[in-house]
């Protein structure tokens, strides 16, 4: 997820105006056979009862929030770009392109493109 973040902060600072193109990246990132989605389905069967599971469940809390950080900054510039919907707190849309992501391994996979073709449409207000 840190990775993800970082990758997020340099494609974003310079492709902010491609909002449709990252809203596919960040998903396909979260999709239901992407090495991230496996990797937090698989996180989230190991019980936190050892300091060290605390400890990684910490680290994955902070490079959650690293992502949505990111994405918050991609949501600002596109919205300065005038590409992002006119109403909505930035905050609450780069909280809501996460958790829309992070339900994308839930869905089936057949429904995946319908649902990121409806993010980008919400976002950007289309």
């Amino acid at each position: 997820m840190l990775e993800l973040a970082r990758a997020l902060a340099r494609r974003g600072a310079a492709q902010a105006a491609d909002l449709s193109a990252l809203v596919h990246d960040v998903a396909a990132a979260y999709a239901p056979d992407a090495a991230l989605a496996s990797a937090l389905s698989a996180d989230l069967r190991v019980e936190v009862t050892t300091p060290a599971a605390k400890t990684a469940q910490l680290a994955r809390a902070w490079a959650r929030e690293q992502v949505r950080l990111a994405l918050l900054e991609i949501l600002e510039r596109a919205r300065a770009r005038r590409l992002l919907r006119a109403d909505g707190d930035a905050e609450t849309l780069a909280w809501l392109w996460l958790a829309a992501c992070e339900a994308l391994p839930h869905e089936p996979p057949d429904a995946v493109p319908d649902r990121v073709h409806a993010l980008v449409r919400f976002l950007t207000g289309e």
